[in-house]
Parts: C-alpha cells; sequence; structure tokens
C-alpha cells in the first residue's frame, strides 16, 4: 500500500500482555483520526488479524489464528479527533486452528499479534504485538 498518513493511525491493543495457560487473549483495533477534518473511508475496508510465533529462533513463523474481517456496507465516517474501533473485539481461546481436525491448545511461549487495515487512499496499517502464554 502507500505510505500511511501522519493524522490517521491504526492502534492494535489486547487486555494485557501476559496471559496464563487457557486464558482468553481480548484483541482490539482502533482507528485514530487526529485531523480537524471528517474522514471517510470507502466499502470495502479489511482487517486482518493473525496470531503467530517463531519456530524456535529459526526466523520462519508458524501461524495459529486469523480472521479476515471485511466491511461490505456504507463506508465509514471518523469524526475529527475521535478513534473509532474497527469491526468489533476479536478473541483468541488459545487454540491452535491450523490444519487440524480437533483443535488443541498452544504451548507457553512468546506469540505475536499482527493486525493488517486497509485502506484509505491505498494505504494498508500493520501494528505488532507482541503476548507472552506462561
Amino acid at each position: 500500500g502507500k505510505p500511511s498518513l501522519p493524522w490517521l493511525k491504526v492502534e492494535t491493543v489486547t487486555d494485557k500482555q501476559l496471559y496464563h495457560t487457557g486464558e482468553i487473549v481480548e484483541i482490539k483495533n482502533f482507528i485514530i483520526n487526529d485531523s480537524p477534518n471528517r474522514v471517510t473511508l470507502e466499502n470495502g475496508v479489511r482487517m486482518f488479524v493473525d496470531i503467530y510465533n517463531q519456530v524456535n529462533g529459526t526466523g520462519a513463523y508458524r501461524y495459529f489464528y486469523g480472521i479476515d474481517a471485511s466491511y461490505d456496507g456504507k463506508p465509514i465516517s471518523l469524526e475529527p479527533h475521535s478513534k473509532t474501533i474497527i469491526a468489533r473485539p476479536f478473541y483468541w481461546d488459545q487454540s491452535d486452528l491450523r490444519d487440524q481436525s480437533i483443535p488443541h491448545k498452544v504451548i507457553p511461549g512468546d506469540y505475536i499479534v499482527d493486525a493488517s487495515f486497509g485502506s484509505y487512499n491505498g494505504t494498508v496499517w500493520d501494528n505488532d504485538v507482541p503476548i507472552v502464554i506462561k
């Protein structure tokens, strides 16, 4: 996508950074309009949320959870100096949802919540939020 604009930002937050095995991870994504003008996001806005970790320090990544949320309705209007939730909160129960017939829980370790959002005039934002499961 195009470079992001300094007055339009996307923020990804989790309800905490440290989780115990089996706890639900709450993920919220916001779009922040820091400009003095109303901004309209056109039809076709999409939010991707993935959770992954690094495979034994090898540089390779293993993905466990993914959401693709799209807004195919009316354009979204952002008021000046506003913070608006994108889509809704997402909840991950620490299940490994890769190509397995029976989901199972992930092991303790370091994970990344990766959120990508697009778009406004072709801009795509990407946020990586680290979490730890003990």
